[in-house]
């Protein structure tokens, strides 16, 4: 099988699904899209290796393999969407349009390399998480609350992205005495914006204060991060806790909208 690597993006689209599949019950509607959500992101690799962006070798020696698992996962995903998007509510179908859209801009940058520059990841993180949208829709949730998970998660993602990335510059720069672009107080500045925004959403009720709740265990892990930096071999306990961190949002928006 043909996995993909990368492994925050998981996180980025599970995490997600399983709020929006909570929240509606697991009807067969909501299960069909979560099912071709996934199928559509474990097809992500073998694209990768036909277009060569893991080396040449790989294009040529797993051509075959690549190909049949794309067209495998291709098949199940469009084949679990019809299903998904025939059983769903009508007036819930327009939602759709907005992991299309935000997929075909990541399919750009796919196609272009940039896949994991700073923008890149970030557009990966919004479309990975507002497949939600539609699952929890057709699960019967409300458009309000489906859209506020969803935005919950991506700012959750967007934040945890320019943490470990301005991580990485620290070192990297440092080393060459160079100004990096996203060291300093970057991150720190980003979560604390977020908190700030989500607090004073919840004091004019423009959204229940179960939002900075939810936010606020990423945005805590990441102004740690920006105040006490650590070193890029350090990578894997702050992803897991960063898996942690979102895993607790993910109960939080879940117990709120339930």
């Amino acid at each position: 099988m043909l996995l993909p690597r990368e492994h925050g993006a998981y996180g980025q689209l599970l995490f997600p699904i399983g709020t929006a599949l909570a929240l509606g019950g697991g009807s067969a509607p909501a299960f069909a899209l979560a099912l071709s959500c996934v199928s559509a992101f474990a097809a992500h690799e073998s694209l990768l290796v036909l277009l060569g962006h893991r080396g040449a070798r790989a294009a040529r020696e797993q051509r075959q393999p690549a190909s049949v698992w794309l067209i495998g996962c291709g098949t199940l995903a469009a084949g679990a969407a019809a299903f998904g998007v025939v059983r769903m509510p009508i007036p819930a179908r327009a939602w759709l349009l907005l992991p299309a859209t935000l997929s075909l801009v990541l399919v750009w940058f796919i196609f272009h390399g940039r896949e994991h520059s700073t923008s890149g990841e970030m557009v990966a993180a919004s479309a990975l998480s507002s497949c939600s949208i539609p699952i929890a829709l057709a699960g019967g949730v409300s458009a309000v609350p489906a859209v506020t998970c969803w935005l919950v998660f991506a700012l959750a993602f967007v934040v945890a992205t320019i943490a470990v990335r301005s991580m990485i510059a620290r070192v990297r720069t440092a080393r060459r005495s160079l100004p990096a672009p996203l060291a300093g107080g970057a991150s720190a500045w980003l979560a604390s914006a977020v908190m700030a925004l989500s607090v004073v959403g919840g004091a004019a009720s423009w959204w229940p204060w179960a939002v900075p709740l939810a936010l606020l265990p990423v945005c805590g892990i990441a102004a740690v991060l920006s105040l006490f930096p650590l070193h890029p071999r350090h990578l894997r306990p702050v992803g897991w806790s960063l898996v942690t961190a979102t895993a607790l949002t993910a109960v939080v928006l879940a117990v709120a909208f339930m």
